[in-house]
C-alpha cells in the first residue's frame, strides 16, 4: 500500500511490487487481491500482467495516503533526509502535481525547494541520499528566505503558481501562491 498510495497515478505489476518491497510474488499477489476486494486498490490486466494502482476515489484514500506518506514514500524520505535542517522543504513540479490529482505522466524525478539558510553542499548531499533511497533523481534548489521573497524570475513564478507539497520545516516560508489550493503538509 505504501508504494501505491505514495506514488500517485503509478501502476505496478505484482512482480514489480514484490521486487520493490523485497517480498515474495505469492505474498504480494495474495495481499493485493485482498486489498482489491476491499476496494482500496484497483487493477487492470495488460496481457499476462496484472497492474495495480491505489483507488483514490474512496472516502479513506486521502487520509490513508497522508498516513502512509508520513512513514513511507517520497514525502517521508525527503523529510528524513532534510531533517537535519530547520528550513522549509517543499516538493514541487510533476510529483507535487500528481500528488494533488493533476493528470500527467508518472514523474521520473522529484523536485525539491529549500527555503532557508541550508548550505547548498548539504542540500545536494541530502538530495543524493534521497535519490539513492528512492531510485529516482532528486533535484534540489536552495534559496534563502530573502532570495525567495525577492525572486521575480519565471522559474520562481512557475513554482509559486503550481502545487507545492510541504515536506519539512516550520511552514513559515510558504511560497506565495497565485491562488488558494491544497498546499501544505501531507
Amino acid at each position: 500500500m505504501g508504494e501505491l498510495f505514495t506514488n500517485p497515478g503509478q501502476e505496478f505489476s505484482v512482480g514489480e511490487l514484490a521486487e520493490r518491497i523485497a517480498a515474495s510474488h505469492a505474498t504480494v499477489s495474495r495481499e493485493a487481491s485482498r486489498l482489491v476486494g476491499a476496494g482500496l486498490l484497483r487493477f487492470r490486466d495488460e496481457g499476462r500482467r496484472r497492474l495495480l494502482t491505489a483507488n483514490m476515489s474512496t472516502a479513506i484514500s486521502g487520509p490513508l495516503r497522508e498516513l502512509l506518506s508520513a512513514v513511507y514514500g517520497v514525502p517521508a524520505v525527503v523529510r528524513e533526509e532534510f531533517s537535519h535542517c530547520d528550513d522549509d522543504v517543499f516538493i514541487f513540479g510533476s510529483y507535487a502535481a500528481r500528488w494533488f490529482g493533476q493528470a500527467g505522466h508518472v514523474p521520473n524525478d522529484v523536485d525539491v525547494l529549500v527555503v532557508g539558510d541550508l548550505e547548498p553542499g548539504d542540500a545536494w548531499q541530502a538530495a543524493a541520499r534521497a535519490s539513492k533511497r528512492l531510485g529516482v533523481e532528486v533535484i534540489v534548489v536552495v534559496r534563502t528566505p530573502d532570495e525567495w521573497q525577492q525572486d521575480s524570475s519565471g522559474f520562481a513564478a512557475q513554482i509559486r503558481s503550481q502545487p507545492l507539497l510541504h515536506a519539512a520545516g516550520p511552514g513559515t516560508a510558504m511560497p506565495a501562491a497565485s491562488g488558494d489550493d491544497e498546499r501544505g503538509a501531507p
